[in-house]
């Protein structure tokens, strides 16, 4: 079970006034979880998951997985934009973090091995002697996610790393996201300004306030997949999404 208790963050503006970020962010996410993080522009949602990742020093409060610090946690970052070495291949940027993590040769091919692995689960295997610039916006965010997946992560943290791309490939990854997802059982944080990609990934969804971020709801969304957008209890769920947090301006009937 992963922990969030109290967590708070300030930041130093330009004319040196403190900016408060995130205000006693509390939650928890059980084990196997897929859970969507949504909010205004600006309300620490990034934030939130960069402090995770113990990528963000100087917060406050407690992060902890299975009892023990966070700190010790295995975890796994897809951003908005791909984040591949442009000089290396797919196959190559797929192993960086796991290359990174062996410390004797012989071990060498059993990270070939597991770079394979995760190319096949991501279905990029046959482009897997590619470099970045030859593949198409959504195969370099399917090599990200077999990147992210490849270190074998207790927690995937997601900072909308599907906004950027047109809409059929969008769905695609959604649909191979949860396809993984139920295949790997690991916890899963997955930030997006889209109330239907929340409902249609996530288990619960953190709707967070404006700033300074706090839990304004957390939703849950018991359907099983794949999800209709269109069914009734979907359409409430939108609704109710729409009213709270003012991510969209449409409200459906």
């Amino acid at each position: 079970m992963l922990n969030i208790s109290r967590v708070g963050m300030e930041f130093k503006g330009l004319n040196n006034e403190n900016i408060v970020a995130l205000n006693d962010v509390s939650f928890q996410v059980n084990d196997g979880d897929f859970i969507c993080i949504i909010g205004p522009s600006g309300c620490g949602k990034s934030t939130l998951l960069r402090i995770i990742a113990g990528l963000q020093p100087g917060y406050t409060g407690n992060i902890e997985y299975s009892g023990k610090n966070a700190i010790k946690m295995n975890t796994s970052m897809v951003f908005q934009e791909h984040a591949l070495f442009p000089w290396l291949t797919v196959s190559e940027n797929v192993g960086y973090g796991l290359k990174l993590q062996v410390r004797k040769k012989e071990n060498l091919n059993k990270t070939k091995d597991k770079v394979m692995k995760y190319l096949e689960l991501c279905r990029i295997s046959e482009s897997a002697d590619f470099k970045p610039y030859q593949l198409s916006g959504g195969m370099r965010q399917r090599a990200a996610v077999a990147r992210a997946l490849a270190v074998e992560p207790e927690v995937l943290l997601m900072d909308e790393p599907f906004s950027a791309l047109d809409p059929l490939s969008r769905s695609q990854l959604q649909d191979e996201v949860i396809r993984i997802h139920e295949m790997k059982k690991i916890i899963v944080l997955f930030v997006t300004h889209s109330v239907e990609e929340a409902i249609l990934l996530s288990d619960r969804i953190i709707v967070l306030t404006s700033r300074p971020g706090s839990v304004k709801e957390i939703i849950p969304v018991p359907a099983p997949h794949p999800r209709n957008l269109d069914d009734p209890d979907m359409i409430k769920i939108k609704r109710h999404i729409s009213e709270i947090s003012g991510v969209m301006s449409r409200v459906y009937t």
